[in-house]
């Protein structure tokens, strides 16, 4: 299990046999507020967990992500909810959010999707 204090909030990542479960926990906020930093550091997380669980799989194929959104802001659809992604006009920050019951939970497809979000994201913040 990894526990990350973030800006504001905590993400939680945890293995559950094929799929990871990313708990978002703004903590009273509208969303989490990641730094690049935080959501580098994230992203090698949920990176090495689905590496982990792919190695370990059959390998058989897998749906593709549902993902929409433009160039700034994104939304992850997965079987639990939706988790969304936006950067910070001004500032360089990203703010993830979930809405859904309990954790959510991520294929693998699902989970090399939000990384690519991530990256993606980052690109776009503003310099420090």
């Amino acid at each position: 299990m990894y526990k990350w204090l973030v800006a504001r909030g905590t993400v939680t990542i945890v293995q559950e046999s094929n799929l990871l479960s990313v708990d978002i926990d703004p903590e009273g906020s509208a969303s989490c507020v990641l730094t690049s930093q935080d959501a580098q550091e994230i992203a090698h997380i949920i990176t090495e967990r689905a590496r982990s669980i792919w190695e370990a799989s059959d390998r058989s194929p897998e749906p593709k992500a549902s993902v929409d959104g433009d160039s700034r802001a994104f939304r992850l659809t997965v079987a639990s909810g939706v988790v969304t992604l936006i950067a910070h006009d001004s500032k360089p920050f990203l703010a993830l959010s979930y809405d859904g019951q309990g954790a959510a939970l991520l294929t693998v497809t699902q989970a090399v999707a939000l990384v690519q979000l991530i990256q993606h994201l980052l690109r776009e913040l503003p310099e420090a």
